[in-house]
């Protein structure tokens, strides 16, 4: 029974790396193309409102 519990606790952390590997990976990508769009929109807005 001990062995298992241990089992999964390894499988567990293993897949927590995974996870948050994946969530890093999103993130940074968010991260990248949001700014860009928001800067595109602001600039397509600015630009209708002053032109």
């Amino acid at each position: 029974m001990q062995n298992i519990k241990h089992e999964a606790k390894i499988l567990l952390s293993n897949h927590l790396e995974i996870i948050i590997g994946y969530v890093l990976f999103f993130g940074s990508l968010l991260a990248i193309i949001l700014p860009e769009m928001l800067i595109k929109f602001a600039i397509n807005v600015t630009a209708d409102l002053f032109y």
